[in-house]
């Protein structure tokens, strides 16, 4: 497959400047494809600019090798490194989140206590206010029995 300069770039997450730097090593210039006007590159030619990034250049490499069979084993280290980092990140995610449901959670039930609480004020005060009304009421009855 073919890329860009720029997916190049993207794929080995560097800029654009970087990549045309590397492609102009003699070690890599035999490499490069002129297609359309456009520079394009080869999987291998930017596996060979991964390893040169990462300070691991190896000029013996089989180009009919397919670009998975020829990862190293540093490189697998370094994706499970980076699944274990995630793993770890998700993990620290999810425990951020059960925290703040726990909060929520003891919020949600103070206002539920202050609710209850609330409930208990009006219920007293409707009681109260019952009480008023049947003291009104015995007052009228005594108001109309009584003699003027």
């Amino acid at each position: 497959m073919f890329y860009t300069v720029e997916q190049s770039a993207i794929k080995l997450k560097v800029s654009r400047a970087t990549v045309y730097n590397k492609i102009k090593l003699d070690q890599f210039k035999d490499k490069v494809i002129m297609m359309q006007g456009q520079t394009m590159l080869t999987d291998v030619l930017i596996n060979l600019i991964q390893d040169n990034l990462k300070g691991r250049f190896d000029l013996n490499v089989d180009e009919n090798i397919e670009p998975q069979e020829a990862i190293t084993k540093e490189q697998k280290t370094d994706t499970t490194c980076l699944d274990q980092n995630y793993v770890k990140l998700n993990k620290e995610y999810i425990s951020t989140l059960l925290e703040q449901l726990h909060k929520k959670d003891s919020q949600m039930e103070e206002k539920d206590l202050q609710i209850h609480e609330k409930d208990s004020q009006i219920h007293e005060k409707d009681n109260q206010i019952l009480g008023l009304h049947k003291l009104i009421e015995n007052s009228q009855v005594l108001l109309k029995e009584k003699p003027l």
